[in-house]
């Protein structure tokens, strides 16, 4: 038999050729996508509701199978956390299939880009009926890109011709004239609108919340968080309350709050809310982990503990650090962990076994058995060499006959799961049980996938990676409750959020066979939601060339953050997806004034620097990673240019951007306030913390090169240390909202990473306003990445926060700027500049105006130590009331 749809790896195949001609464009619309892909709108499940009841439409048992599952499970349509925005209901038209008109209109209302007009007649009251479809539109533009030729060892930039390639949800209907007019994000035909001007001629939708569904439990929790306000004696936020009430509706959400607003608060109160008897929290190990203080003195509270015992000291707080505390815990509560919270992170729950083959050992030229032997033997298990000399029939090894290869592979199968269908006595029951192949398990797989009653992960946005093995124990995590904490869902490409959705909204996803309407994709159908949802850009000038050159040369081709169908994705996500920005949650917040503060070079700084704005000094073996090279570089000889290994002239790192840090400490120390810098180069870090030990200063610090961070943040959070120096890798997750000043020594290309630090003093609670000091080199290339993309948010976190991505927004590309900083470098006038020992003569007097803010205090009889005194005792006063 010909059947029309048939089941294939789960996803409908179709032949439209075979099939009646009434549903032929339906078949070829739905051809190679999953049935439970095709639920999430409206439009597409209409489609498949039509096929399967066309009566002359042949589709397999199979296949009819996974479509009636699919229409089943899409009855319950899955309601947004929060009130979605004007942008976010563009999506939910396709659901209403209806729109009621609020302006008489008979007029040109617009051009395409082709400048032709578009005429409308549409009738004030009348309701006109829409249907969404996907279209696909290219939009041209130029790029910078810089040429090396490696012959006349000359730089050139030229002009490149691109493409960004994507899809529109485009929303179709029919005027008062009859013509089919579509309103999408990139107008192209005649018959295009401008999406932005539909809600200038419709009235917007009213879209129920999972709250306004749920009115019982939404109440019960605003009750809940009422009387934690009672007992606690604190006040939420206005827009806190709200929030927690409504994310709380669900059983598993992400909390995408902005940086500052008080995660850990949030998820407290969600622990308070679900009344789960045994909580996991992971978070970042300098927030859960207390500091540790000298031999006979308490040890410092981590950030997390501190906040249980602030707004929920009934709740029993527990940590597990290690395999000897979790069997501590079983030895004094009779071989099982006790109720209550637990506080762990990520390496010691999930990163200390072996569950998968690291990827650094595949690929070309690994010997994936070879390294996992090795391993072996190191962890003291007894296993043969790869290679071995053959023996003869006595036994004896053969002395000329080469060395053979044991054909045992031993690293095959670890980290894949395989589903087993569960039969009772032959007969299938339906459930499914998953087994793991692996080598070592981590403490998390010991205690149990389903043991916890609920998971939190802060900063959840470091398990974006489906290949990691940290991303893969997590997943397998099966508690009733789960909630992800990240400011940034999205901190690089759109797929990053794939995982933890899979996580959050299916049961067992990790099986690899599940999915529902609230995420319709399986585990290994990422490249199905590419599809979907990311743009491509083309190089149309290198796809010229490759083709005089017969087919050589650089790919063309390569994905672009910005988003397609952009409204289709947030009514995908708001299920589970929860925003909230601190001006949504504090009316009365402060400001932060952001300056930038351009300081020119040393002389040998910039001869070290001019030196290699010229790519034949950058050494490389592989000449497509030159200009990767050179950009690190380049910022490293503007951040500490004598500890570089590529140093040719400089001798200090004491250089004008230190001085204005330094000048910038002093101000606002002479006035009894803190400061935190931040930098992205740990030479940069040293030089400021040993010019600050030399002048008196206590500082904190938290990067790679100090083990205990929470001891670190503790002494700068009660004002023992005057100075925090961070990396900015490590500045997430804490909050110091009692210090009112940040300075940025040396910048991430990622506003992520900006945003991330600037959110460890413009806190929520923040209570006076902020000031963010960037400090930046004159002419370098850190200057013009500030220019460029300093505080401007991507498109992936703008489009998260339900707002439309503006079409005039370039999009930046760091090898772009590169391109036009080395370009131009020839016309730029770097003005005069000092030379290392000017600079350096300088210190002394900084030197001395920093000690005189010790020294003028001591010569009252006040010493630091009695500072440090006073402040704990006033800390210790606190709590006690």
């Amino acid at each position: 038999m010909q059947y029309d749809i048939i089941e294939r790896d789960d996803k409908l195949r179709t032949f439209p050729d075979y099939a009646p001609s009434d549903i032929k464009v339906d078949l070829e619309l739905i051809d190679s996508r999953s049935p439970m892909s095709l639920v999430v709108s409206l439009s597409d499940r209409q489609r498949l509701q039509k096929v399967m009841q066309h009566k002359r439409c042949l589709i397999s048992p199979e296949a009819k199978d996974l479509i009636e599952i699919a229409l089943v499970s899409s009855k319950k349509i899955a309601r947004p956390l929060r009130p979605p925005t004007s942008y976010e209901k563009v999506a939910y038209v396709d659901e209403r299939k209806e729109l009621m008109c609020i302006k008489d209109v008979d007029d040109v209302v617009a051009y395409t880009k082709s400048k032709d007009p578009i005429r409308l007649s549409l009738t004030a009251g009348k309701v006109y009926q829409f249907r969404s479809r996907r279209m696909k539109y290219i939009d041209p533009f130029t790029r910078t890109k810089m040429h090396f030729d490696e012959e006349a060892q000359v730089v050139t930039s030229a002009v490149h011709q691109m493409s960004l390639e994507g899809s529109d949800l485009a929303l179709s209907f029919k005027d008062d004239r009859g013509w089919t007019l579509n309103f999408r994000d990139h107008p192209t035909l005649q018959t295009d609108l401008d999406e932005s001007l539909l809600w200038t001629y419709f009235k917007e939708p009213e879209i129920p919340t999972l709250a306004e569904e749920s009115k019982d439990q939404y109440e019960q929790a605003k009750s809940v968080l009422k009387f934690m306000e009672t007992s606690g004696k604190f006040n939420f936020y206005p827009g806190q309350t709200e929030y927690i009430a409504q994310a709380a509706c669900s059983d598993s959400a992400q909390i995408a709050a902005e940086t500052g607003v008080g995660k850990t608060l949030i998820a407290i109160s969600l622990v308070l809310l679900k009344q789960a008897s045994r909580v996991l929290i992971c978070a970042p190990k300098g927030t859960v982990k207390d500091g540790k203080v000298k031999t006979g003195e308490p040890t410092s509270p981590s950030q997390w503990i501190r906040e249980f015992k602030k707004f929920a000291p009934t709740i029993n707080v527990y940590t597990i650090f290690g395999r000897g505390d979790y069997e501590k815990l079983l030895k004094l509560h009779g071989g099982e962990l006790p109720y209550g919270v637990f506080l762990t992170y990520d390496h010691v729950m999930f990163r200390n076994g072996m569950e998968r083959i690291p990827n650094t050992w595949v690929g070309k030229n690994k010997d994936t058995e070879e390294l996992y032997r090795k391993h072996l033997k190191q962890r003291g298990f007894d296993v043969p060499d790869l290679w071995h000399r053959p023996r003869g029939e006595d036994g004896e090894i053969i002395p000329d006959a080469l060395p053979v290869r044991d054909r045992n592979n031993y690293h095959f199968g670890i980290g894949h799961t395989r589903v087993i269908d569960i039969r009772d006595k032959g007969a299938p029951t339906g459930e499914k049980h998953a087994v793991s192949c692996i080598s070592e398990p981590c403490l998390a797989t010991e205690i149990g996938h389903t043991f916890w009653d609920m998971v939190i992960l802060d900063e959840a946005h470091l398990i974006c990676n489906l290949n990691s093995q940290i991303t893969n124990s997590i997943i397998k995590m099966q508690p009733k409750y789960r909630y992800a904490l990240t400011a940034t869902p999205i901190p690089n490409m759109v797929w990053n959020i794939f995982s933890i959705m899979g996580w959050l909204c299916v049961p067992n996803w990790y099986y690899g066979d599940r999915c529902n309407p609230r995420w319709p994709y399986k585990r290994d159908e990422i490249s199905d939601f590419r599809k979907e949802f990311v743009s491509n850009e083309r190089d149309l000038t290198i796809e010229i060339q490759k083709r005089k050159n017969g087919g050589r040369g650089p790919t063309s081709l390569k994905h672009s953050p910005v988003i397609s169908q952009p409204a289709k994705l947030l009514k995908l996500l708001r299920p589970t997806v929860a925003f909230i920005s601190k001006a949504q949650c504090n009316p009365d917040l402060v400001k932060s004034n952001i300056l930038d503060v351009r300081v020119p070079m040393t002389s040998e700084q910039r001869r070290n620097y001019t030196y290699y704005m010229n790519p034949a000094h950058i050494p490389v073996k592989d000449r497509r990673f030159r200009y990767g090279v050179q950009l690190s570089y380049l910022r490293g000889i503007a951040a500490n240019p004598a500890d570089t290994e590529y140093n040719r002239y400089s001798t200090s790192n004491f250089t004008p951007k230190t001085v204005a840090v330094l000048e910038i400490m002093y101000k606002h120390l002479a006035k009894g306030e803190q400061v935190i810098h931040v930098s992205a180069r740990q030479g940069m870090t040293n030089e400021i913390e040993a010019r600050l030990n030399e002048a008196g200063v206590k500082c904190s610090r938290i990067d790679g090169t100090i083990k205990d961070h929470s001891l670190q943040a503790s002494r700068f959070k009660d004002k023992q240390t005057q100075v925090m120096l961070f990396s900015i890798n490590c500045a997430q997750a804490y909050s110091f909202e009692q210090c009112k000043n940040l300075i940025v020594g040396s910048l991430e290309w990622s506003y992520g990473k900006f945003n991330q630090a600037l959110g460890r003093v413009f806190r929520l609670n923040s209570p006076e306003d902020v000031n963010v000091y960037v400090v930046l080199h004159k002419h370098s290339i850190e200057e013009l990445m500030f220019d460029k993309v300093g505080t401007k948010e991507d498109a992936a976190t703008i489009c998260l926060h339900g707002k439309r991505v503006p079409r005039d927004v370039k999009l930046t590309d760091a090898m772009e700027v590169l391109a036009e900083h080395v370009t131009g470098w020839n016309s730029l006038s770097t003005g005069p500049e000092k030379s290392e020992r000017e600079v350096l003569n300088q210190w002394d007097g900084i030197r001395e105006r920093l000690a005189t803010i010790t020294r003028g205090r001591e010569e009252l009889g006040i010493t630091k130590d009695d500072q440090d005194a006073v402040s704990a005792l006033i800390n210790e006063m606190k709590d006690l009331i």
